[in-house]
């Protein structure tokens, strides 16, 4: 064997054993693209679902209001004098009856007004007698005489005189009953039933016309005073009547209550419309207890009947104001929401589609995509 066939066995020796060694790589780098295709295919996410129906629901306002006194006086003196006597009671907190003495001005000058005016009015009476006889006499007198003509002038008959004598006992009457008013003004009694809120005076001081006494607010009717948008006021219709739930949202106490008025007008600068609420106990002069002048409360105001709402558990709302859904292929759809009200941890929504009934996913997560199929788990309501 010569040196040019050795040569040519070498060369195909070694261009075998490379061919060999592509398709070795070849087929372990085709290895991991086959175990890729194996892979098991994931099952599917299960999601908690609610049935819901369209249907029709009275609609329910809630509104935070404020429980106000009927009633707010600030009683001041009508006549001026030192105090004689003050009620133990004329502090902050402590209550008064209607007609209840408050506070007591010294009385001696007031007495001697009163006095004098009478005084003055019996004078008065007897100037009218005496003036009425000389003008009886005068007309006697003139028709004796025989003359047919008319006096010249009224004074002959004492006309003038008459008048002034009236006049001067109808004047004398109004300063008897001024000075009888300003006797009575020195006993200050409370106008209704009352809480007393703040104090002016102390006992011994001497006041003046004018001058305040105490601040009063009523105790045996109150109202609860609340603001409403436009959207709100249509949703309440017919307001007039219209039941309402009170409560208190320190302790959960609940009263019953009625819009009664409104304010007629929107204020100018929050473009709200005032309403007032009145416990219903408070019609007969009977105030519900532990609800008092000052509180904030919610109120919930009957509205009217509102069709075509789906009533969905409020967690079913995302944060966006959106709902998911699941389409009949059970897969994520998501959808904008239109509440329309709350109620009782429920939501009511527009049914904006006419959709005559919805799969929504119940507490919908950040993680979901519109278009992946899950597994519907139904949740019962309750």
């Amino acid at each position: 064997m010569n040196v040019s066939e050795t040569m040519k066995k070498w060369i195909i020796f070694s261009v075998m054993t490379a061919l060999c060694s592509v398709a070795v790589v070849t087929l372990y780098a085709m290895k991991p693209v086959e175990e890729t295709m194996e892979r098991k295919v994931l099952p599917l996410k299960p999601v908690s679902i609610q049935n819901a129906s369209p249907g029709v629901y009275p609609i329910q306002v809630k509104v935070y209001g404020e429980v106000l006194a009927k009633w707010t006086t600030v009683i001041k003196t009508q006549v001026g004098g030192r105090i004689t006597r003050i009620n133990e009671n004329l502090q902050p907190g402590q209550q008064f009856k209607a007609g209840e003495i408050i506070l007591e001005l010294e009385q001696i000058n007031y007495q001697t007004a009163l006095g004098q005016a009478r005084l003055e009015l019996e004078n008065a009476r007897v100037d009218l007698i005496q003036v009425e006889r000389q003008a009886s006499q005068a007309r006697a007198d003139w028709k004796g005489s025989g003359i047919k003509q008319p006096p010249a002038s009224p004074l002959v008959f004492h006309e003038p005189q008459l008048k002034a004598a009236k006049a001067q006992l109808s004047y004398a009457k109004k300063v008897v009953e001024k000075a009888e008013n300003d006797l009575k003004q020195t006993r200050i009694t409370a106008p209704y039933d009352g809480l007393v809120v703040e104090r002016f005076v102390n006992k011994g001081e001497t006041v003046f016309t004018g001058d305040r006494i105490v601040k009063l607010v009523s105790i045996d009717q109150i109202e609860i005073r609340v603001n409403l948008d436009a959207v709100q006021v249509h949703q309440i219709g017919q307001w007039k009547g219209n039941p309402v739930q009170i409560i208190d949202p320190g302790t959960g106490r609940t009263w019953m209550g009625k819009l009664i008025r409104d304010k007629g007008i929107m204020d100018r600068e929050t473009r709200l419309r005032r309403f007032y609420i009145v416990p219903l106990p408070c019609e007969n002069r009977i105030c519900p207890e532990n609800l008092v002048p000052g509180m904030f409360v919610t109120a919930v105001i009957q509205g009217k009947n509102r069709d075509n709402l789906f009533a969905l558990t409020e967690s079913c709302l995302t944060r966006d104001g959106d709902i998911w859904f699941l389409d009949e292929k059970d897969r994520l759809r998501r959808q904008k929401a239109v509440p329309v009200f709350y109620q009782n941890g429920q939501v009511y929504i527009e049914n904006i589609t006419n959709t005559p009934s919805l799969r929504v996913v119940m507490t919908p997560g950040s993680g979901l995509v519109p278009g992946t199929r899950v597994v519907p788990v139904l949740r019962e309501e309750g």
